[in-house]
Parts: C-alpha cells; sequence; structure tokens
C-alpha cells in the first residue's frame, strides 16, 4: 500500500500573471482555504499518511503554511523539500530521490482529479512499470492539436477515439528506480518529468496509462479557466455522503467487536464501498463505541481494528473518507466517557462534525444502520435512513 506523496509546489506560476506575484498557486485561497489544503485533506482521507511538498517559488511562504497545517492533520508526516536552483519538474524529483520511497503517489499542485487513488494503485501493479499515469478524456478542439507527439508525447501510450484526445491529469504512480541513471551525475540539466523522463522510456512499456472518468480542474491553465475554477472546485467537492454503521453493517456484529480476529467483513461490502467511490459519493462511519466507556477496550485498540479495516478496503481498491465513533455512555464506568453525548447515536454530532468537515451536499445523502437508533439520526439530520439488507451493494446500487 503506498501511503508516500510529493506534490509538486515549485512553479512561478507565470500564466497567472499578477496573481501568483505574491502567492504560489498551490497557496490561492478557494472559500477561505488554499487549494493545496483540499489537495491534502483528499490525499489524507485515502489513506496517504506522508506528504512531501517539493518547492522554489516562494519556499518562505510554503514553510509558514506548513506550520498551520500540521495541526489540522495530527496524524500525517508533512516535508518541505526545497530547490536551491531550479531544476524542472524532473530534476526536483531526481534531487528529492534519498527522501524516496519505492512506489509513491506524485501529483501537481495545481490540479484536481477526482479519482479514487487505491483503485488507481490496484490497477497499475505490475512489476515492470515504472510510472503510471492517471489521465483524462477531453475533447479534442482545434486549438489543441494533441495528436502531434510534440505536442503530447505520452500519445503514444493513449488509446484515442474520434474527436477526443487523453491528456495527464496531473497524478502519478512513480517507481523510484526511474531517476537511477540521474542520480550520480555530477551537473544535472534542467529536466521536465513529462517531457525528458518519462518520454525517454516510452518505448520500453514501463509507462503505463489509465484512464478515470472523473472531474479534472487545473487552476493554472490560464486566466480565463482560474476564473472559473473556484464554480468548478465546488462541483468537484460537493458530493452526497453516504453515512453507514460499523457493527452490523460493515462487519458481523458479535457484540463489543475490538479484536482483528473477531472482525468479519459481511458479504459484498468491500464492493459496496468501491462503487460509492466510482460514483462519486463520499462514505463516513458512524458508530456507537460504548465498550470504551464500559472499560471493554480502549481507543488504541479500536483505532487499530480500524486501521486494520482500512487496509482491507485499500487493498480491495476502495476506501473510507472519515471515521466517527462515539466512545460515551452514560452508563460507563471510566469517567472520562460516563456520560450522555451529542456524538452517540441517534443524536447527530458525528454527522455535524463530518458536514464540518467534509461540506458533502445534504441531498442525495443517506445512512445505513441496523438498529432503529440509526433511522432516528437520519431523521434528526434530515436524509434519508435505511436497516441494511443482506446484499448492501445491491441496496446501495438500487439507492443511489
Amino acid at each position: 500500500m503506498i501511503k508516500q506523496c510529493f506534490i509538486l509546489c515549485g512553479g512561478y506560476g507565470s500564466r497567472l500573471k499578477k496573481i501568483t506575484s505574491r502567492t504560489p498557486k498551490p497557496l490561492l485561497k478557494y472559500f477561505g482555504k488554499e487549494f493545496l489544503t483540499y489537495l491534502i485533506e483528499n490525499l489524507s482521507n485515502q489513506g496517504v499518511t506522508e506528504i512531501n511538498l517539493l518547492t522554489y517559488f516562494k519556499n518562505k511562504i510554503f514553510k509558514k503554511y506548513k506550520k498551520k497545517i500540521e495541526k489540522k492533520f495530527l496524524n500525517l508526516k508533512i516535508n518541505i523539500i526545497n530547490e536551491k536552483t531550479k531544476s524542472g519538474t524532473g530534476g526536483a524529483l531526481i534531487k528529492s530521490y534519498p527522501y524516496q520511497k519505492k512506489l509513491f503517489f506524485l501529483i501537481n499542485g495545481d490540479t484536481y482529479f477526482d479519482i479514487n487513488l487505491r483503485d488507481f494503485e490496484k490497477k497499475s501493479k505490475s512489476k515492470n512499470i515504472l510510472t503510471s499515469i492517471a489521465t483524462v478524456e477531453v475533447e479534442n478542439k482545434k486549438k489543441n492539436n494533441s495528436f502531434k507527439i510534440k505536442n503530447d508525447i505520452l500519445q503514444k501510450i493513449y488509446k484515442t477515439q474520434k474527436n477526443k484526445i487523453k491528456k495527464s491529469g496531473g497524478i502519478y504512480i512513480v517507481n523510484k528506480d526511474i531517476f537511477k541513471k540521474y542520480i550520480n551525475q555530477k551537473k544535472l540539466p534542467h529536466l521536465d518529468f513529462d517531457k525528458d523522463i518519462i518520454y525517454n522510456q516510452i518505448n520500453s512499456n514501463k509507462i503505463k496509462a489509465i484512464t478515470f472518468k472523473a472531474n479534472f480542474l487545473d487552476i493554472g491553465e490560464s486566466i480565463k479557466i482560474f476564473e472559473t475554477s473556484k464554480k468548478k472546485l465546488y462541483t468537484i467537492l460537493q458530493k452526497p455522503c453516504c453515512f453507514l454503521d460499523r457493527d452490523g453493517v460493515i462487519n458481523f456484529d458479535k457484540g463489543y467487536t475490538h479484536k482483528i480476529k473477531d472482525f468479519i467483513f459481511r458479504p459484498y461490502v468491500k464492493e459496496a464501498i468501491k462503487y460509492l467511490n466510482d460514483k462519486r459519493c463520499y462514505v463516513a462511519i458512524v458508530t456507537n463505541q460504548s465498550g470504551i466507556a464500559r472499560g471493554y477496550f480502549d481507543e488504541i485498540k479500536l483505532n487499530k481494528l480500524h486501521n486494520f479495516m482500512s487496509r482491507k478496503f485499500y487493498n480491495y481498491g476502495a476506501y473510507i473518507d472519515k471515521i466517527y465513533y462515539s466512545p460515551f455512555h452514560k452508563n460507563g464506568i471510566i469517567n472520562k466517557y460516563k456520560k450522555n453525548s451529542k456524538f452517540r447515536k441517534p443524536n447527530i454530532g458525528m454527522l455535524e462534525l463530518c458536514y464540518k468537515e467534509l461540506k458533502f451536499k445534504k441531498k442525495g445523502s443517506f445512512l445505513i444502520g441496523d438498529k432503529s437508533t440509526d433511522l432516528e439520526a437520519a431523521k434528526k439530520f434530515n436524509i434519508n435512513g435505511y436497516l441494511v439488507k443482506e446484499n448492501i451493494f445491491k441496496q446501495i446500487k438500487k439507492i443511489i
């Protein structure tokens, strides 16, 4: 499972002229948050635990940003790798070679491609592949003559249809071995990752392109596109949310399940989660875990179980955006958790917190549980609620 990501943040943003004269493109604000924050949130939700920002232009601003963002993502390691001399996207990656894991995600700091990274990872698996590219299919306008190899150096590996072209969506899975021949060079030339490094490997069958039908946004393509980018980003982020109870919905309910050996997935759950991911729907688990208040287990054991559960989803090519649990109960024996809480269903504290964090679209959102308290919570939150059926995959397909 790939847990590391590098984000290219070193460009001047010259196509946006005065807009980026003081602020690098990735740090331009959308709805009160930096564009880069939306990228980091998405990466974190999909299981990335280490992010490396490759910077050059206005590096000091990124240092201030890092201090601020680390407070929000406490379980995420964020590093800044700054170039002292500009050497292109390829050069920046070669210089960061000592920090790279064998495989890592690479994304542009000024593009948002709303894809399932774990599905991308699963489809990319091959011993011989050095780089996989997530591509997006767009209309072939006359001005964009991308069928010419000079303008689109990856066209050889793209399968195109009439009046369509496929271009990079700014997300890659990279094997660090692609940089091996460059790392011992005394003087590193200016290198573009696409044009100079990937292009040299096109005929080696070591580059793979995988097309996704998903929303794509490049905020730095032109002034005209930037002016409409806020509306498009809002459209991308405004997805409905599927809330799922855990015990009895995700896994068989054996009573206060907290041990990995007792955690058994219900049939068709993994297929259902991947279907939700692919259909542009946030997925959040909201579960009462009063076993903590009752002293049966602690939060550390619960989080270990949830990490195990998440890995199983990742391996299937699926992911859960958020996991919320309520450790409280008024009859508990642990004083810290012995109380009535707005976070315990049928109260809606967990759902409200999710809304605050994801800003999802309420229309089309729904909750699936196995108890009347789940349905009551859904009603209080003003979304549809359903009791889980034996085949949750078919159930969700019907709901959507």
